[in-house]
């Protein structure tokens, strides 16, 4: 979230939320975390893999998506550094599902959403092999 939050676009509880879409502000990002298949090497090397969903909900159709191909392009490739100071070093990012529409909520705000898996070389791993 502090990534894109970083990017420009949202700020973190106004209209950039991690887990859930509230009812409010009409335009917003939202970012949840999914499954993903397990990794081989996760068992004894310092390495993950999980899911992101990001979902773009706003009253106008082509703002939400110009929102959600800019996000997708800042998103898809990303690799080989970290997102956020401090943070852990993302090996790859894949596409699961390109940015697509999902209709209309039930206030007739629009939604499009994209799906990603990310590998990260992670940290505080004690329990690892």
């Amino acid at each position: 979230m502090k990534y894109l939050d970083n990017q420009g676009y949202g700020t973190e509880n106004v209209d950039l939320f991690l887990g859930f879409m509230p009812n409010g502000p009409d335009n917003c990002v939202v970012i949840y975390d999914e499954g993903a298949p397990s990794l081989d090497e996760s068992s004894c090397l310092e390495v993950d893999l999980f899911g992101l969903q990001i979902l773009v909900r706003n009253t106008n159709y082509d703002t939400c998506h110009s929102i959600i191909n800019a996000i997708h392009k800042e998103v898809a490739g990303f690799g080989g550094q970290t997102l956020i100071a401090g943070g852990d070093e993302i090996s790859y990012v894949t596409v699961q599902t390109s940015p697509t529409s999902i209709g209309k909520d039930d206030k007739g705000r629009n939604q499009w959403t994209s799906h990603y898996y990310v590998r990260a070389t992670s940290i505080l791993n004690d329990w690892r092999l």
